[in-house]
């Protein structure tokens, strides 16, 4: 270890003297404490000639003078490098007398081994009086730098432990905009700052877009101040290292023209910025302005924040985004996995993985078309009003058997009754006449009431067939399969109105209801499988018989009707009017080919209908 001469900037703190008093121990200010130490040894040491304190700075490998006594005596410091170096090279009181008859020792402070601070004393006083001031003097050095150390360590302590704090309440919110609104809102308050703010980069050599901003919610980009606050975060984005206006005496020199035009815009009294790091580089930076000029710590304790807060953000702005973010992130993962030799296990499963997405373009299977079903009689007759009226009798119910001939349903037929009873009475009137103008021979009269006659037995017969057509009769025997009017009676019916559906025999047909995306592939004697609702266990083969080019709307599906019929056996109980669902059997396709057939239809047909 050396030590350096005599420099005017490294006296400077050891001759601004300072009155000595008993306080200069806990003197706050380095130069008080070396001047009141100066004082204190002097008053130890009998005949004292130079005494000097040097100390090893941060960093360096040389011993610099602090203290001097007598001040600016540049010969006598020079005469001590000799006995301040053999103190330096070996532990204990290094001794040396001149010709002079002067006794110059020295005395190494020690941290671990390692050099921090000596203590040298020229005098012509008692040498165990002098290595007595001298180890007591070395003592005070040594307590003040480790009570120093102890301040700094507590401060340390105190940073990380605020960093940290502030980490938690960043890292407990979901989604990156809350992350750093929590973070700048709790960093104001803990520096404290008139404002904090964020920013990341978008890209590598981008500037930072400002993402959160204390005490603002919302903010517009476009705003002048978020234009400027991005702009001195880019400064220290670009230079790499924490940028300040006005800059600090103990920090190096940087570029500041975007800080002071913030200041300028805002009145504050200083911003300050520092970059946001990850593993991969820079992410962004983080901003605070002050209203007074911010403290060394101030500066420790942005830098520990930007310190912590920089993996964090970059990891959650890496989950908000899919393409650019997540997804590769996820795949360089995977793939380092794959490449692991001690992770066997990723290579075999992503291996059946593949085998697993291959086999569906090599394997074949059955192409089956799915089409809603109803069961249907093979032969339906209707039974409808033939006339208006109103409905005085409805006994039967869907599902009812009924023979030919039976009554449907009765309607009110007084008026007619009325009208038979009147064309009755005039028949007999009429007959009445014609006997009279018989027995008086009148030829005109009997002519006149013969034609009359002739009129009102035809209105007699044509009322009686009205009265007739009121009772509505089973065209055919078989089920009932719709109309219920047992509670629409005295209810108005129009001439025509369907009131009954009736399937005629025991035999039955399938209604397919095919979309109109598998209709190309629908052929008459196509096999399929019925399964109905009501029997869901139950398979009835079928078989397509035709197919009817008639469309109809059925919950926002365009079907076309095809008709089948039921191959072998029909199991009892089956009737008309059971629905259900049917496959029909396609051929044999790539598997590939069946799970992607509607997709590709929809994006060839959309592809065509866009292209221009």
């Amino acid at each position: 270890m050396t030590v350096d001469p005599i420099q005017s900037d490294g006296l400077a703190l050891g001759v601004l003297r300072h009155p000595a008093s008993g306080a200069w121990f806990e003197a706050i200010d380095q130069a008080a404490f070396i001047a009141g130490w100066l004082d204190e040894t002097r008053a130890l040491v009998t005949g004292v000639q130079t005494l000097a304190l040097f100390v090893v700075d941060d960093g360096a490998d040389a011993l610099r003078p602090v203290g001097l006594w007598p001040d600016g005596d540049s010969a006598a410091l020079e005469a001590l490098s000799d006995i301040v170096a053999r103190a330096a090279a070996r532990p204990g009181i290094a001794r040396v007398r001149g010709p002079d008859g002067v006794l110059r020792q020295a005395l190494a402070i020690r941290d671990n081994e390692t050099v921090v601070a000596v203590a040298a004393i020229a005098a012509l006083g008692p040498e165990a009086e002098t290595a007595r001031a001298l180890r007591l003097s070395t003592g005070w050095v040594a307590a003040r730098l480790w009570q120093r150390r102890g301040a700094q360590d507590r401060a340390r302590f105190d940073r990380g432990f605020g960093a940290l704090d502030l980490m938690a309440t960043a890292a407990e919110q979901r989604g990156l905009k809350p992350a750093a609104m929590a973070l700048v809102e709790e960093l104001a308050r803990w520096l404290p700052a008139r404002r904090a703010a964020i920013g990341l980069l978008r890209r590598t050599g981008s500037t930072p877009k400002l993402l959160a901003i204390s005490g603002n919610a919302w903010f517009r980009r476009n705003a002048p101040l978020a234009r400027a606050v991005e702009d001195a975060m880019g400064e220290a984005v670009d230079q790499n290292e924490t940028t300040a206006f006005p800059r600090p005496e103990a920090r190096f020199a940087a570029i500041d023209t975007a800080h002071q035009a913030l200041c300028t815009r805002t009145g504050s009294r200083a911003v300050v910025s520092t970059p946001l790091r990850d593993a991969e580089g820079c992410v962004g930076a983080l901003l605070a302005e002050f209203e007074t000029e911010p403290s060394e710590e101030d500066l420790l304790r942005l830098e520990a924040i930007a310190a912590l807060a920089g993996p964090l953000l970059a990891l959650k702005a890496r989950e908000a985004r899919w393409i650019s973010g997540r997804m590769p992130h996820l795949i360089g993962r995977g793939l380092g996995a794959l490449g692991a030799p001690h992770r066997p296990s990723y290579r075999l499963a992503t291996l059946a993985i593949l085998v697993a997405l291959a086999l569906p373009f090599f394997l074949k299977g059955a192409l089956r078309l799915g089409a809603d079903a109803t069961l249907l009689g093979t032969e339906q007759r209707a039974a409808v009003a033939p006339v208006a009226g109103f409905i005085e009798q409805a006994d039967i119910r869907p599902g009812d058997r009924v023979a030919e001939g039976d009554l449907l349903v009765a309607l009110d037929d007084r008026d007619l009754q009325l009208e038979t009873e009147r064309l009755s009475g005039e028949i007999r009137r009429l007959r009445q006449e014609a006997r009279l103008a018989l027995s008086e021979d009148d030829a005109s009269g009997r002519a006149l009431t013969a034609s009359r006659l002739e009129a009102a037995e035809a209105e007699f017969a044509l009322a009686i067939a009205q009265l007739e057509r009121m009772r509505i009769r089973a065209p055919v025997s078989g089920t009932v399969l719709s109309g219920d009017h047992r509670r629409r009676l005295g209810a108005p019916v129009e001439a025509g109105e369907l009131l009954h559906e009736i399937a005629a025999g025991d035999g039955l047909q399938v209604e397919l209801g095919i979309d109109e995306r598998d209709l190309a592939l629908v052929r008459p004697g196509m096999r399929g499988t019925l399964a109905l609702a009501s029997e869901p266990n139950l398979r009835l083969p079928l078989t397509v018989t035709a197919i009817t080019p008639v469309a109809g709307e059925v919950e926002g599906r365009r079907l076309f009707t095809a008709e089948a019929e039921l191959s072998g056996s029909v199991p009892d109980g089956l009737v008309p009017g059971l629905e259900g669902f049917a496959r029909l059997e396609a051929g044999e396709q790539r598997l590939w080919t069946i799970w992607t057939r509607r997709l590709r239809g929809w994006l060839i047909l959309q592809t065509w209908r866009w292209r221009p």
